[in-house]
């Protein structure tokens, strides 16, 4: 982490977001002065097109950056872990 980091900054650092990525549901997650957790949640993809540029918040040391999946990449895991992965053919035919 370098001195005055932000949020982009540091998920640009980390490889980016991924295509599974929920990227309007990405949290900062940083602990108080008594230890606990506290989260805020912010739009990487608001602050990334510079609409909405008091999203991309100031990184401390410590802090975590949770992005979640979206909605439509839980559907997919679903699919796979639960239909295709217990049937015991193959659902789609291989082409020669």
């Amino acid at each position: 982490m370098e001195p005055r980091m932000s949020t982009l900054q540091a998920i640009a650092v980390a490889g980016g977001l991924t295509d599974n990525a929920a990227p309007g549901s990405a949290m900062l997650i940083r602990r108080d002065a008594c230890g606990l957790p506290a989260g805020t949640i912010f739009d990487v993809a608001g602050a990334r097109s510079g609409a909405a540029p008091r999203e991309d918040l100031a990184m401390l040391p410590g802090d975590i950056i949770y992005v979640p999946r979206s909605g439509i990449a839980n559907v997919d895991l679903f699919v796979k872990h639960y239909v295709k992965d217990l049937l015991p053919i193959v659902p789609y035919l291989p082409i020669p």
